[in-house]
Parts: structure tokens; C-alpha cells; sequence
């Protein structure tokens, strides 16, 4: 899938050994060279700041065995009726989640819990208006792009988000697609979540998330999604109240 990228990869490693090598070289271009590191921390402050309202805080309180504890990580939010998208996780294992939007916040309900895609379909009643998240087509992707990790934080870093910049490795195609990437680690901390981390592309489209081992493709989850989705809007308008002419008793 890469391998029309290899040239290009080359260019690119070349370069940047000239860069080390030559520092006079890039020094007699700094003015342009500035503007080009300028032009990147633009888009990366731009992209933060679009795509940061859609990915959520959340502790989930769980008892399993007996043994109770906290388990801290990202969701994404859906549309604009309170759904929300995270990893799956047993429900009869779940006493309690909470979900902050920013600072405000919430009690969430599980909706459905789809162990074959992975995921988690939590709810919450908000008034707020909220910026669902965007998924982008994996079949776009290049070796050597960069990349964004977008990371929702605790009251303790005062829920500001947290960003990586780094550039993709390499998709692994198998039973389970996953991707490899180079810049950051996804290290899981409690106020800094790497569980549900959603991978984004320079547009602000989400193309895989952290599943703790791996950083799977949102292929599947994003159709499972989009399913999950439009099921939820049949049902809301069948529930809705017909008009009808006659009498009741």
C-alpha cells in the first residue's frame, strides 16, 4: 500500500540528514524555514482546537470479582443528542460512568455494548451544544503524513486537552488492521487517558484510535457507528406521535 510512498520517504530522510549535517545550509534559509515550522504549528493549533470539542474525559467505575477500581479514557462524541463512542467494555462489570464536557460534568448510560467491533455506545442528556467528531477514508492514507493524537485530560490538568504530532509508519493489514506510527507513544496515564485516544489526520478526521495495545483503524468501528446511528434516528421518529383523525376511549 506504500510502497509508492518509498521514494518519497527517502526524499524526506535525505533531507533531514542534510539539515543536521549542513546546519549553514538551512541557516541562510531560516526566514523560509521559519515560516515552514510556522505554517505546521498554525495547523496543529487549528486542528486542536476544531477536533478537541469532540473527544471527552471519562472515569468509569467498575467492580469485577469483587475488586473494585477507576478506569479513566476518551470518548467521542457522536451527534448533537448526547451520544457518545468509546471502547467496549462489559456492562453487567459497570456501576457508574462519568463523562466531562469541558468542565461540565455528567452521568452517562450505556446504550449498547458491541464486543465484535470493540466499542461502547454511552449516553448522556445535555443542553449543550456539542461538535460531533468526523472519520476520515483509510484508503487515503500515506506513509510518512502527520498526524495528530488527541488526548482528553483530567480536573487535575484542568480538562485542557493534550496534543501529539508525529507522522504514520506504516498500516498493518491483517484479521486486525492496525496502524504503526512514529513522534509519540500512546503511554496511558489516569489524567492523561491513552484508552480511546483518537489518531487524526491534518483535515481534523479521525483514522484510528488507541485501543491500549494497538492503534486499531476506525474502518469498522466508523460503519458500526454510522449503523448504530441511523437505528437511533429510525427509532426517534417512529416513537414520534402520529397525526390522526378519529376517537379514543
Amino acid at each position: 500500500m506504500f510502497l509508492k510512498n518509498k521514494w518519497a520517504a527517502c526524499a524526506t530522510t535525505a533531507l533531514l540528514a542534510i539539515s543536521i549535517s549542513s546546519p549553514t545550509l538551512f541557516a541562510k534559509n531560516s526566514v523560509s524555514g521559519k515560516q515552514y515550522l510556522d505554517s505546521i504549528q498554525n495547523i496543529v493549533s487549528h486542528t486542536l482546537k476544531k477536533v478537541s470539542p469532540s473527544v471527552v474525559y471519562m472515569e468509569i467505575a467498575s467492580n469485577k470479582g469483587g475488586k473494585s477500581g477507576t478506569i479513566t479514557l476518551n470518548g467521542l462524541i457522536l451527534d448533537q443528542k448526547g451520544h457518545i463512542a468509546t471502547l467496549y467494555f462489559k456492562e453487567s462489570n459497570i456501576s457508574e460512568i462519568t463523562v466531562w464536557l469541558g468542565e461540565q460534568e455528567y452521568q452517562a448510560k450505556i446504550v449498547k455494548s458491541d464486543r465484535i467491533n470493540g466499542l461502547t455506545f454511552l449516553k448522556i442528556n445535555n443542553d449543550d451544544k456539542t461538535s460531533p467528531v468526523k472519520f476520515a477514508d483509510t484508503s487515503k492514507l500515506t506513509s510518512g503524513q502527520f498526524i495528530l493524537g488527541i488526548s482528553a485530560t483530567s480536573k487535575n490538568m484542568g480538562f485542557e486537552p493534550v496534543v501529539n504530532l508525529g507522522t504514520l509508519k506504516a498500516v498493518v493489514e491483517g484479521a486486525h488492521d492496525y496502524v504503526l506510527i512514529n513522534g509519540f507513544s500512546a503511554n496511558h496515564t489516569a489524567d492523561i487517558p491513552a484508552y480511546g485516544m483518537p489518531l487524526i489526520n491534518l483535515d481534523g478526521e479521525v483514522f484510528a484510535w488507541s485501543q491500549g495495545r494497538t492503534l486499531g483503524l476506525i474502518d469498522n468501528t466508523a460503519k458500526a457507528i454510522e449503523k448504530f446511528l441511523k437505528l437511533k434516528d429510525k427509532k426517534a421518529k417512529d416513537d414520534e406521535e402520529e397525526p390522526w383523525i378519529g376517537v379514543s376511549y
